[in-house]
């Protein structure tokens, strides 16, 4: 987790292995990170710099928050809150990121409420984190692209899908710009810097009040190929960043990000481009 403090002078996100780019904040110690950036260490702390906001497209019986931050003060007297955003970055272990998830044309309408997309990480104790769940609900299939649903059973079954954002992913190319990407071309051992906002929901059934706790996924950005960064599989899942002590301080880092030759990473795009075939 690239955000983590190992101490006062060291990020931990410097203790991956050398040659990989860091997508995140350029600071060389933690006191020059802005507070507002930093998540207080106490209760009291968290409780004054984190609010709850409802949704209120939400129309059902499941409450939907978001969890905010308390921003400083604009120049202009026109500050507020801002929603929480995450950059964690890691080795990907597994991934399902395609618009429709984890559901097929083939496997028909009873299976549609329960498609969800996922993603996991090494170097995090806590894969289930990244599950982000989709709901049903009676929202549009408007964020598909043609290419998404090919056989056009999807779109008959509209009322079915419950999508609010569509999952952005990109590569970085050698000027810094972010190149759109093909979610086929994510696979394992790929470091990657993922962008995840919090979501919180509350539900009563029957009586019983339940929370749940999502990292909805919203960008995710291809850093190096596997190919590349050359670290065996094998190894991956026994990866910690964990292993090393915090002190529990965690910083909202501002994307400041290094350039990165991903010559090879085109080649391969455009190899397995064309073993795909067209979208």
């Amino acid at each position: 987790m690239s955000s983590h403090i190992a101490t006062d002078d060291c990020l931990i996100r410097d203790l991956w292995p050398k040659g990989l780019p860091k997508l995140g904040a350029s600071h060389g110690c933690f006191e020059e990170i802005p507070k507002r950036y930093i998540l207080p260490s106490t209760l009291d702390e968290i409780l004054f710099w984190v609010d709850l906001d409802t949704n209120p497209a939400e129309n059902d019986k499941a409450r939907t928050s978001y969890v905010l931050y308390h921003a400083l003060p604009g120049p202009n007297g026109d500050g507020g809150d801002a929603e929480i955003q995450f950059h964690l970055q890691g080795f990907v272990l597994a991934c399902n990121v395609h618009p429709l998830g984890t559901w097929r044309a083939n496997q028909g309408i009873e299976t549609a409420p329960i498609a969800y997309q996922y993603l996991e990480l090494s170097g995090l104790e806590a894969p289930e984190t990244f599950t982000h769940q989709a709901r049903p609900g009676n929202q549009t299939v408007s964020l598909l692209k043609r290419g998404d649903d090919v056989t056009g059973k999807a779109k008959k079954m509209e009322t079915m899908w419950y999508l609010n954002h569509r999952i952005d992913i990109h590569m970085q190319a050698e000027s810094g710009k972010l190149v759109p990407l093909h979610h086929g071309l994510l696979g394992k051992g790929d470091f990657v810097d993922v962008l995840v906002k919090v979501s919180v929901h509350r539900n009563v059934p029957h009586s019983r009040r339940t929370l749940r706790v999502n990292f909805a996924m919203h960008q995710i950005v291809l850093l190096k190929k596997n190919t590349i960064v050359r670290v065996p599989t094998c190894h991956i899942a026994t990866y910690s960043l964990m292993d090393s002590q915090t002190n529990q301080k965690v910083a909202m880092p501002v994307v400041e990000s290094e350039k990165m030759d991903v010559e090879a990473v085109e080649k391969l795009a455009a190899d397995i481009a064309a073993d795909l075939g067209p979208q």
